[in-house]
Order: structure tokens, then C-alpha cells, then sequence
């Protein structure tokens, strides 16, 4: 007798970004191997065989079907299922990511990633907005608080922190309206770190920088920041520790004991800067 289809397993693989279906045949459930399926949206076919990309069909209603089909080849009644492709919330998480997607985000159950999925992809019209000085990047951002902070920085931006980096224009726009979320912008992990220290006013901020000698630099920041020389002291290289003391008491002199010469250069043209 012809093979007998009592059901489709439909399981997510987010890795190889596919979606995937298996058929059990038989009153024994076992899984059949050698069936046919067939992928179908509105009544049109889009793949044959047993797995099909999620993207882009994320959120779409589509009915999978399937032949079963014994070792002989003798094809079985085939069956439909019908499902809303809709992985796992971490999947359509990364997915949101990875395709700069926002709609990816609206399928998402936990409220807590829903709104970091919202925020980390807004974070990305966000900096444009402020890279370019663009305001028109901000009408792209669903959300209306974002959307309204968005504005607001790119509009602070371009009377006070023009013509620099965008990590710096963010470090500008922190720093100037004491916000410290708008640290959660920059990119260079250190540099974001020192940004929370001085908007926060906590030097011990600083210790949580692996990178290697950045926490001398946030220290240097900043005491630099709060004129506390005596914190200077606190740092464990002698070169940032002396530019910390140059800069502090605008002495040039300082710098020309440092020794490694990018340094040296550096409190040179800070010194006279500030």
C-alpha cells in the first residue's frame, strides 16, 4: 500500500538562516527520507525540496507540502501545512541585525529584546543622522522618542560639534548636555568608556577598559576634565601621567620630557589647544 502522511515537524535553523520541513508517513511516525516537498506563497511555487531561506520571508504566510514517497518509489496522498514564518525571538534578533531590517523587530515576543532590537537598529539611522548632519535619516526611525532624540542631537550637532569624527561629535553631544546615553553611540569600545566616566562623573569608569593603556588615557580625560591634577598621579604610565600634569597646568615644558615622541607631539598640540 501507498505510504500514508500523517503530519510536517517545521523547525528553524537561524545559522544557515533556513527554515526547515519533515514529514512523518505512516501510523509508526517514522520520517521518511525519500519525500518530496514543495513551497508555496499565494498559490505560487517558490522551492522544492525540504528547506527554504527565511529571508525574504519573514513574517509571510507560506503552506509547505508533502509527498510521501516509500523505497520502492511509490508515492503516497500528499498533505499541507500552512505557517507564518516566524523563528525564535534571539533568531529574528539577529536577523534584524544582519539586514538592517527593522520589521523583523515587530515579530518579536520578549519586550525586552523587542526593545532592544528597536533600539540597536535605530542606533544605526541615529548615526548617520549625526555622521551627516542629516535630520532626514531621523524620519526613518518608527519609534517617536528615538525619533525626537534623533533631531535633537543632529540639530546640537551642527551648532556645537561639527567638524569632528562621528565617535567625537557623539563624545561632543554627551559631554555638552551631560546625557549619558548618548555614549551607547560610540563605536571605539575605550572611548565609550570614557565618555561614561566624565558625563557620570566617575573616574572608576576608567578601570573597566581592557584595551591596552586606554585606562591611562580615560584617567588622563578624565582629570583633565575636572582640572584635578591630582589624579594624574593615579596613572601608571609615566608618558600619559606627564602629559596628564602638562595639560592640566598648561606647561609646555612638561611635554619635552616625554619620551615616546607620539606622545610628545600630542601634549604639544593639546597643551597649546587648550
Amino acid at each position: 500500500s501507498p505510504p500514508y502522511a500523517s503530519g510536517i515537524n517545521i523547525t528553524y535553523d537561524c545559522d544557515n538562516e533556513v527554515v526547515k520541513a519533515k514529514g512523518i508517513y505512516n501510523d509508526d511516525g517514522q520520517l521518511e527520507r525519500n519525500s518530496t516537498y514543495n513551497w508555496y506563497k499565494d498559490n505560487t511555487i517558490l522551492k522544492t525540496g525540504n528547506k527554504l531561506r527565511l529571508i525574504p520571508y519573514i513574517g509571510e504566510k507560506i503552506t509547505v507540502e508533502y509527498i510521501p514517497k516509500d523505497s520502492l518509489g511509490l508515492s503516497g496522498k500528499g498533505i499541507n501545512k500552512t505557517l507564518r514564518i516566524v523563528p525564535d525571538d534571539k533568531c529574528l534578533l539577529e536577523l534584524a541585525m544582519t539586514y538592517k531590517n527593522y520589521t523583523y523587530c515587530r515579530y518579536i515576543s520578549d519586550m525586552d529584546l523587542k526593545e532592544q532590537c528597536e533600539f540597536e537598529f535605530n542606533k544605526y539611522y541615529i548615526t548617520y543622522a549625526v555622521e551627516s548632519l542629516n535630520s532626514s535619516y531621523c524620519n526613518l526611525i518608527f519609534n517617536q522618542t528615538l525619533k525626537s532624540q534623533c533631531e535633537e542631537m543632529v540639530n546640537f550637532a551642527k551648532k556645537n560639534c561639527d567638524n569632528r569624527k562621528t565617535d567625537e561629535k557623539f563624545f561632543c553631544l554627551a559631554f555638552l548636555n551631560r546625557r549619558q546615553e548618548y555614549c551607547d553611540f560610540i563605536q571605539w569600545n575605550a572611548y565609550k568608556f570614557n565618555c561614561y566616566a566624565i558625563v557620570s562623573n566617575d573616574v572608576s569608569v576608567c578601570y573597566n577598559i581592557t584595551e591596552a593603556g586606554m585606562t591611562d588615557k580615560c584617567i588622563m580625560e578624565f582629570a583633565v576634565s575636572r582640572a584635578n591634577v591630582t589624579l594624574c598621579e593615579e596613572i601608571v604610565s609615566r608618558d600619559w601621567k606627564s602629559m596628564c600634569i602638562a595639560l592640566i597646568s598648561r606647561n609646555p615644558d612638561i611635554c619635552l620630557d616625554i619620551l615616546d615622541e607620539s606622545v610628545k607631539n600630542l601634549c604639544l598640540e593639546e597643551v597649546r589647544y587648550k
